[in-house]
């Protein structure tokens, strides 16, 4: 990730270079972040919605980390990593089985995007347009099932 990013930077800084100390500090956070070994798609995930978030931002925003999408993209990522790692030590309960996203195919995954306010930004994207809460054709945002009954509907 860090190879596309340094890519990116380096045609955006012809075009733009006194940008360039907030995205070096940027990649530094970025690099912090693949040392403590979040997923993947989590990292992705922070850098695509700081990214759209503060494309147009004064410089100064890239120099701190957006306590909001941290919280939101890594917070969440280190609960789920706490609750999966309780749920494989206490063998005798059980538990409700989940498919991580690696295991099923691109084809048949919902996506998040698709269902953020910002809407999905890939001309050809692979994942499925559907409602996340009762697989509707219709954005989350749109659905008119309460989440309770939703999460019914998908169980």
């Amino acid at each position: 990730m860090l190879s596309a990013w340094m890519v990116y930077t380096g045609i955006r800084l012809c075009y733009a270079p006194e940008r360039g100390p907030g995205f070096q500090m940027f990649t530094e956070h970025l690099a912090s972040f693949c040392l403590m070994s979040y997923d993947f798609s989590t990292t992705l995930d922070y850098v695509v919605a700081f990214f759209q978030k503060h494309q147009n931002s004064p410089l100064e925003a890239w120099f701190e980390v957006d306590g909001y999408l941290h919280t939101t993209h890594f917070g969440n990522a280190t609960q789920r990593a706490v609750i999966a790692a309780a749920r494989a030590a206490s063998p005798t309960k059980t538990s409700q089985k989940t498919s991580s996203s690696s295991s099923v195919p691109i084809a048949e995954q919902i996506c998040h995007n698709y269902n953020r306010p910002t809407g999905c930004k890939f001309d050809n994207c692979l994942r499925r347009h559907i409602c996340s809460l009762c697989r509707g054709e219709h954005t989350q945002l749109a659905c008119l099932k309460p989440p309770k009954e939703a999460k019914k509907t998908t169980a």
